[in-house]
């Protein structure tokens, strides 16, 4: 009911998350997203109609020359699917789900056994939450330097600004022409 009485706009619902995520990983704003495409979709039967995207494909490209996709669905039937890959000249690293177990079994064209991964983000980052929280409480209490400072939120929400903009265009947004006058 949420969902079909217009709230969780899934790019500022989901996305967000992944650009904070993706922004943090390419140095904070030192290699300067330039153009911001989304694709979005609704595949959930009981979603069709409402006029509420379940699924998106999102694409930044840096001006290093580096290029990021972020895919988002609102459903995963096997629980909570968060994971991020990153590769380059020095190799290639991934961060997947946590789960039960670290065997999988991957032994016929059936597919993978595996542990059970988190049902959703609660249960997944309770840590980090309890994380974020000590350390709000150490800005507040002790004047320590926040780690996430006011240029990257304000790029993390831009950059979702930007792929709505896609999104209503169905094309690239240059993220320069789009953001900068709001960064200056």
């Amino acid at each position: 009911d949420f969902l079909k009485k217009g709230g969780g706009e899934l790019l500022y619902d989901f996305t967000v998350h992944d650009f904070d995520q993706l922004l943090w990983l390419t140095g904070d704003g030192a290699d300067m997203p330039v153009a911001v495409f989304a694709a979005v979709g609704t595949c959930l039967d009981e979603l069709k109609g409402s006029g509420v995207d379940d699924t998106c494909l999102v694409i930044v490209k840096f001006a290093s020359g580096a290029l990021a996709s972020i895919d988002n669905s609102r459903f995963a039937p096997y629980g909570y699917d968060a994971r991020c890959e990153v590769f380059g000249r020095g190799g290639q690293i991934s961060l997947n789900n946590p789960s039960t177990s670290a065997v999988i079994l991957q032994a016929s064209r059936q597919g993978a056994v595996g542990g059970v991964v988190d049902e959703s983000f609660p249960q997944r980052y309770a840590q980090a939450y309890a994380n974020q929280m000590d350390h709000f409480l150490d800005v507040c209490m002790f004047g320590t330097t926040e780690k996430v400072t006011f240029k990257h939120s304000l790029l993390v929400n831009l950059l979702a600004d930007a792929a709505m903009q896609s999104k209503k265009t169905g094309g690239f947004v240059d993220f320069a022409q789009f953001a900068g006058p709001k960064l200056a």
